[in-house]
């Protein structure tokens, strides 16, 4: 018997050689849970809270493992769940190390956050509910093995992988072929949204021909969207454009990819942005589109960070050593990316609507016609369709927080939240505030109250109206 961490085919049969056996079979000891869902996220500066709001909202009081390479994020976790959990790092002894093992497997504690990759055997669990990668590991092939911890029961469990595109950019021009092309692999797996994640893992990892039905549990499978290819070179071009423009004023990427798509901020005005060339020249383009267009930009050199923050939309954007890469006629740019009729229109692309008004107009009336038009234009018309309802939701939430100068989209209502109010569908300000109240975090029902009330009097009229053009009309009519 010969045991190995890499399963890949070339790796058993070279072992195979090496050893000169004749028929051999190969067994996996922790096969991945057709069970498991997995999900690819992308990490912002509330990540700490992200991970904890998830394990008290879909997992509260099962067994799950959080790997964390950054310190202070592992830190920040652990004060947040208590005595729940316990985390295993670098500096940890070898007593603490053992003690916190116990406490996981008797059961005593639910969480078990680590640093540092212990014995796969020494933590496996096989009801652990939930495996949450706070950043990519070093390449698929341990992540394959990771997901195989989760879901070992046969019972639904989830797998959630946070990434910032920095963590997948090659920043070594010395690595050695086969190491870029895992960097490659990871890449891919990381930034599809097209393909079915366990199909991609599975293949990624030697199964090329047992594993190619979808698993309709995978954030991929499960959002009904139709994807694309789309030559986004004239985009591409504008889009460095714009970063060769602002290279003097330290602007950040959400800045940059904001001007890119016409907002017209009280900050882009005050810059005199909004009068560029290039301003509003991805306008024809869905939000989420520009922001995949960034990443490949920033994958490509085109532009760089300026400085390391864990905040990936906070970067200050810098040109790259590829910037005059996109001016070559040879440059051509192909994207897979969510289908948009607009982008298949001929014509001009529609002109972006003002986000604020000029301050000499004081006209309050105008300006809640034209927020109202908005919120019925970004719910569409009345399609049942959850996923769809999210996504205007999202929308008017990116639209909110530019009008109200928000740091985050947090600070107008997270993704739980929105995705439980496109479902329910409230149709007045009693439910809209009974669901944002079982949303919250909070667990004093005083604080909830206050918490949902501030919603409400803040945000509260304009999600109610996505609501209630969204409703289908069976229920419009009740």
């Amino acid at each position: 018997m010969v045991v190995t961490s890499d399963r890949r085919p070339p790796v058993l049969d070279k072992i195979a050689n090496n050893f000169r056996l004749g028929g051999w079979t190969a067994y996996n000891q922790f096969p991945v849970p057709e069970s498991l869902r997995l999900c690819v996220s992308r990490r912002t500066i509330t990540i700490a809270r992200d991970i904890v709001k998830f394990i008290h909202s879909a997992h509260h009081g099962e067994h799950g493992l959080v790997f964390c390479q950054r310190r202070k994020i592992g830190d920040m976790i652990l004060t947040q769940l208590g005595n729940s959990a316990r985390y295993v790092h670098t500096d940890s002894n070898r007593e603490d190390t053992e003690k916190a093992l116990l406490e996981w497997h008797s059961g005593k504690i639910k969480v078990l956050i680590l640093t540092n990759e212990l014995g796969l055997s020494t933590i496996y669990k096989a009801e652990t509910r939930f495996l949450i990668h706070g950043e990519p590991p070093e390449d698929l092939e341990t992540y394959y093995h990771h997901a195989c911890l989760a879901g070992g029961d046969g019972k639904p469990a989830d797998a959630i992988l946070y990434y910032s595109c920095s963590d997948l950019k090659d920043h070594s021009s010395g690595r050695i072929a086969t190491a870029r092309h895992r960097q490659h692999v990871l890449q891919s797996y990381c930034r599809n949204k097209s393909h079915c994640r366990r199909v991609g893992l599975l293949q990624a990892v030697g199964k090329l021909e047992a594993y190619t039905k979808k698993c309709n549990l995978c954030d991929a499978c499960d959002q009904g969207y139709k994807f694309v290819e789309r030559d986004l070179t004239k985009e591409a071009r504008k889009a460095a454009e714009l970063i060769r423009e602002l290279d003097s004023k330290d602007k950040t990427l959400r800045y940059c990819q904001e001007v890119f798509a016409g907002k017209c901020t009280a900050q882009v005005r005050k810059n005199g942005v909004h009068e560029s060339v290039h301003f509003g020249a991805g306008s024809h383009l869905p939000f989420d589109c520009i922001e995949q267009l960034f990443e490949e930009l920033y994958l490509m050199d085109i532009w760089k960070h300026f400085q390391d923050v864990d905040d990936w939309d906070n970067l200050i954007v810098k040109p790259g050593s590829a910037v005059l890469r996109t001016q070559d006629k040879s440059f051509r740019l192909t994207m897979k990316v969510r289908d948009n009729p607009q982008l298949s229109r001929r014509g001009t692309p529609p002109s972006t609507l003002p986000l604020y008004r000029d301050d000499s107009d004081s006209a309050e009336s105008s300006f809640t016609e034209e927020g109202a038009l908005l919120d019925k234009e970004a719910a569409g018309d009345g399609k049942d369709c959850p996923m769809e309802v999210f996504s205007a939701m999202k929308a008017l939430r990116l639209q909110l927080q530019i009008e109200l100068g928000l740091a985050g989209p947090e600070e107008v209502l997270d993704d739980q939240t929105l995705q439980y109010l496109s479902v329910a569908r409230p149709l007045d300000f009693r439910e809209f505030k009974r669901i944002v109240k079982e949303c919250s975090s909070l667990s004093m029902p005083e604080k909830q109250d206050k918490y949902a009330e501030e919603k409400w009097n803040r945000f509260g009229q304009r999600f109610l109206n996505v609501c209630i053009v969204a409703r289908p009309p069976s229920h419009a009519s009740e």
